[in-house]
C-alpha cells in the first residue's frame, strides 16, 4: 500500500506500490499543530463534505484498485458515493 497527499487539484500521485487489489481511502488534510507552550485557542476543525464519510475508512470505502505492473491511474468521482 501507499499514501500521498492530495493537491489543490485533487490529485495524489504515490509511487512504488507492489502489484495487488487494494482499497482506497481517501482523507481530508490533518489539522495544524498547536506549537507547545502556545496560549491560544485551538483551531476550529475545517469541514470537507466534499469527501464523504464512507471513503475515510478501509472498512466502509467501496473504491478499490487493482494495481499492475508499470504506469497506473485512477480516478474516482466522489460525487456518485452516497
Amino acid at each position: 500500500g501507499g499514501g500521498g497527499p492530495l493537491d489543490e487539484s485533487g490529485t495524489a500521485t504515490i509511487e512504488m506500490v507492489a502489484v495487488g487489489k487494494y482499497t482506497v481511502t481517501i482523507n481530508p488534510p490533518p489539522q495544524e499543530p498547536i506549537a507547545p507552550g502556545m496560549d491560544q485557542p485551538a483551531p476550529q476543525p475545517k469541514e470537507y463534505p466534499n469527501i464523504p464519510a464512507k471513503v475515510r475508512k478501509i472498512q466502509t470505502s467501496p473504491l478499490t484498485v487493482d494495481v499492475q505492473s508499470g504506469a497506473n491511474e485512477f480516478t474516482f468521482d466522489l460525487k456518485e458515493i452516497q
